[in-house]
């Protein structure tokens, strides 16, 4: 049978894998943390921090923690990122950070990744950092099969992330997988106006 574009399977990356392509999803996870660090989700400089961070056991973004979703022709077209809790993650520390983001990079370490590290640190389970598919091919249900394999992955495990309380339809997509809002606060927006956002947590079943 002719495979189709539309063809999509979710699995663990692997070290061969598009690290590009993988950067620009990670980028586009949302409007604020990553544009902080450079405004372009196919920014080169961006991408070698990326391919660093790949292959980097102790990085939030270690290959082992990210699962992709590749179309028919096996292109990667989303991704989802959940992280182990307990262990002594970093995002850039030990890395060779490009000249271009040594001036952003500060502050997102500083108003994310290091409150994020702690959080997994003291925490049980796994942090669900990141989640994005393709504009092109939303629609197809790929946000849902990421949520399926990560939940028959680690659905043994308290599950946890972080959501911007806007975000609805985010929102809607997690509570169809047993996520429910635990707590409020206010976090990093990359300007001094914080966002409300919302933790939300699935425990296991029974």
């Amino acid at each position: 049978m002719k495979k189709s574009s539309f063809d999509y399977i979710c699995e663990k990356a692997l070290p061969i894998d598009d690290t590009g392509k993988i950067a620009q999803y990670i980028h586009l996870t949302d409007e604020y943390i990553y544009p902080t660090i450079c405004k372009d989700p196919q920014d080169e400089d961006w991408k070698k921090l990326i391919k660093e961070c790949f292959l980097k056991e102790d990085s939030v973004f270690f290959w082992d923690y990210i699962t992709v979703a590749k179309d028919g022709f096996g292109e990667i077209v989303g991704i989802l990122c959940a992280v182990p809790c307990g262990k002594r993650l970093t995002f850039s520390d030990g890395i060779n950070v490009p000249h271009g983001l040594q001036d952003t990079l500060p502050s997102v370490n500083e108003g994310y990744f290091d409150p994020l590290v702690k959080e997994t640190l003291e925490a049980e389970g796994y942090c669900i950092t990141n989640v994005c598919v393709d504009e092109k091919h939303r629609g197809h249900g790929i946000g849902s099969r990421l949520l399926e394999y990560c939940v028959r992955e680690y659905g043994d495990r308290v599950l946890f992330l972080d959501v911007i309380a806007h975000n609805e339809n985010a929102i809607a997509l997690y509570r169809k997988f047993g996520f429910e809002i635990t707590k409020e606060y206010y976090g990093f927006s990359g300007t001094e106006e914080l966002l409300l956002c919302y933790q939300m947590v699935r425990l296991p079943l029974d």
